[in-house]
């Protein structure tokens, strides 16, 4: 929401310089982190058996998937045809 509210304002005031604001949505990424949750005893974290489910059925994300795509949205040339506020998914 800080994002939309700051490209808003961004058309109503006319910045002096175009900022692009982006709100992304990665999934879920195959991080030390979910290794962590993973090695935890169930007892501890309800939830351990739906991240091991994502782990094993291959529905988490590799980390390079996201940051590449973050990257090459960082390399868009600044333009009056870029928008103030983008919303993305990985892969979309």
């Amino acid at each position: 929401m800080a994002g939309r509210v700051g490209g808003e304002e961004a058309t109503a005031f006319g910045e002096a310089q175009p900022i692009q604001r982006l709100s992304y949505s990665p999934g879920v990424v195959d991080t030390a982190m979910q290794g962590e949750i993973r090695s935890q005893p169930a007892e501890q974290f309800p939830l351990l058996g739906h991240f091991t489910q994502l782990h094993t059925s291959g529905q988490l994300v590799p980390p390079e998937a996201p940051a590449q795509e973050i990257a090459d949205w960082l390399d868009q040339p600044l333009g009056a045809d870029v928008p103030p506020f983008s919303e993305a998914r990985l892969g979309g």
